[in-house]
């Protein structure tokens, strides 16, 4: 894990960004099939009343939670982009991205777990298990980053 000063800011990175990207993918689908009453009404309905039946990220979660996660995202964007910039070896910012990596990974599998209602018509898409996949990775690659702040390589210079 100490092989390189860099790897755990780019992880954070690569983590980040993906979250970012994955968030505006399709996490949630409305089974039209699973509503009592005529799968074709449910379906004419939603498409002449402009009524969505999918969702990203953003789109069921409070205006709290979405802050929250985009808080998260940016925090460990700003933090990686910075560490890789600098070449720092910051224990403050090591430490932050491992928390905005904890912080979107709790959200991300509370919204996993409870869903938007009603549960036995939306399904949480494979999107949404990516996200937090990729929310995992900005919390290890905070962990890396931090490992190798704690316990520079022999021979390796501080900075900052």
């Amino acid at each position: 894990m100490r092989a390189h000063p860099l790897t755990g800011p780019l992880v954070v990175l690569g983590g980040a960004l993906a979250l970012l990207v994955v968030s505006f993918l399709t996490w949630y689908r409305v089974d039209l099939g699973a509503i009592s009453g005529g799968a074709q009404f449910a379906a004419r309905y939603a498409a002449q009343n402009g009524i969505a039946t999918s969702a990203n990220a953003w789109d069921p979660w409070s205006t709290l939670a979405g802050l929250v996660l985009f808080a998260s995202v940016a925090t460990a964007i700003g933090l990686a982009i910075t560490g890789v910039a600098t070449r720092a070896r910051s224990m403050g910012a090591a430490a932050a991205s491992m928390g905005a990596g904890a912080v979107a990974s709790i959200l991300i599998a509370l919204h996993i777990v409870s869903g938007p209602q009603p549960r036995h018509v939306v399904e949480v898409t494979g999107w949404a298990w990516v996200g937090l996949l990729c929310a995992i990775v900005v919390l290890v690659g905070g962990f890396v980053w931090w490992d190798h702040t704690q316990h520079p390589v022999a021979g390796a210079r501080a900075v900052g």
